[in-house]
């Protein structure tokens, strides 16, 4: 439960019954009070917010970063402290003791939109032992379109669970790195089906590149298609062939 989706509306006062519930000895009201503050474009909204990613209970943290982050991005009021939300988030990612809270600050790193957060998030990059705050860590890197992840998100596209491994690739793929290629046909062959399934429309958008890399990527294609031993693996590859050929097809009558 949290306010990521609710633009904040403007707000002169913050309602003394959600004051109480922020400073209340029970979590659930604490929690219920984040989300209410980060509906209200407010920067005593804001203020108590932050106190409330300090909270001792990993729930209240992790709605109370959802609930900065919307402040952060759609609050209109100028004297919200956007400086040190973003700070505040970034300690949630790289220090939190629950995955939950970290996972959480994760999701929102594109929208922070700093150098010093993209350095901060890689060198967490390394240190984190869950695999899926890694997968929101990785993808939100991919969309932070910054090279300097690059050589940070390679390592892991030999890591140990498809998921991450997927994420990886798709992260490259965004930013553009050289050895995407490379990666995206390594994944075509991995041994999850789930991991095999991602490369599809990877290769698929690489295809569009034309040359040498558009050879390849189709080739991987017809491979999974003729030869992959999981059906939905084989029935999206040859979807993703048809495409390939309707979309030649469309290109070359355009042209007559």
């Amino acid at each position: 439960m949290h306010a990521a989706r609710n633009y904040p509306k403007q707000a002169g006062r913050i309602p003394h019954k959600v004051r109480e519930a922020a400073a209340s000895d029970r979590a659930g009201a604490r929690r219920e009070a984040a989300v209410k503050l980060g509906r209200m474009d407010n920067a005593k909204a804001a203020s108590l917010l932050l106190k409330l990613a300090e909270d001792d209970d990993w729930r209240v943290r992790g709605t109370s970063v959802h609930s900065l982050m919307n402040l952060h991005c759609y609050g209109k009021t100028r004297a919200i402290p956007r400086e040190e939300i973003a700070e505040a988030v970034m300690r949630r990612l790289v220090s939190d003791a629950s995955e939950y809270v970290r996972s959480a600050a994760a999701g929102h790193l594109p929208g922070i939109e700093t150098q010093g957060g993209v350095f901060d998030a890689c060198a967490r990059l390394q240190a984190e032992p869950h695999s899926e705050v890694l997968c929101r860590l990785v993808s939100a890197l991919g969309r932070c379109k910054d090279d300097y992840a690059i050589r940070f998100i390679l390592p892991l596209v030999t890591h140990r669970h498809s998921a991450v491994r997927s994420s990886a690739v798709r992260a490259l793929a965004r930013l553009g790195a050289p050895a995407r290629v490379d990666e995206a046909i390594a994944l075509a062959g991995d041994a999850s089906a789930n991991a095999r399934m991602t490369a599809v429309p990877i290769l698929n958008r690489l295809h569009a590149e034309g040359g040498e890399v558009s050879k390849r990527a189709r080739a991987a294609l017809n491979r999974m298609a003729a030869n992959d031993g999981n059906l939905k693996v084989r029935k999206q590859a040859a979807g993703a062939l048809r495409m390939l050929k309707f979309k030649q097809q469309a290109a070359r009558l355009s042209r007559l």
